[in-house]
């Protein structure tokens, strides 16, 4: 099942975070779920036997101080699927539900941080716009 996370069920994304970045020490672990979580939203592939957070992408809102064009947009972090969850593809669906949601709330513009098993990857950044429904790499 596809869903945003409320506040209770975002905890539940630290495991997968966890196996998909250990390098990330305690210390930023903490202040990123203790922080920045709080202030994003959560998409998340959830197993609904077991309530695993299988997949799932963090929407952070980040202030751009672009001149005339500053704003807060969202930047979005996807975390690779959990090993056990085999041939699904959770991170598409989640990728397309994404761009679905920021495209129906009129978002123009929206970052990827590019997120890779290992902790490696993390400076770059890739900028979409989605008009009419399309996400497009700039």
């Amino acid at each position: 099942m596809i869903k945003y996370l409320d506040e209770s069920g975002k905890a539940l994304c630290r495991p997968l975070w966890e196996e998909a970045f250990p390098d990330d020490t305690e210390g930023f672990l903490d202040g990123y779920f203790g922080r920045k979580v709080k202030d994003s939203r959560v998409l998340a592939a959830v197993d609904e036997s077991d309530g695993r957070v299988l997949s799932m992408i963090h929407r952070n809102p980040t202030h751009w101080p672009w001149g005339d064009c500053a704003g807060t947009w969202t930047t979005w972090w996807p975390a690779p699927p959990q090993r056990t969850c085999g041939d699904r593809d959770t991170t598409g669906e989640l990728v397309k539900r994404l761009f679905a949601d920021l495209t129906g709330e009129g978002a123009p513009v929206t970052f990827l941080m590019p997120a890779i098993r290992g902790g490696t990857g993390r400076s770059d950044c890739l900028c979409f716009r989605a008009p009419r429904g399309c996400g497009t790499a700039i």
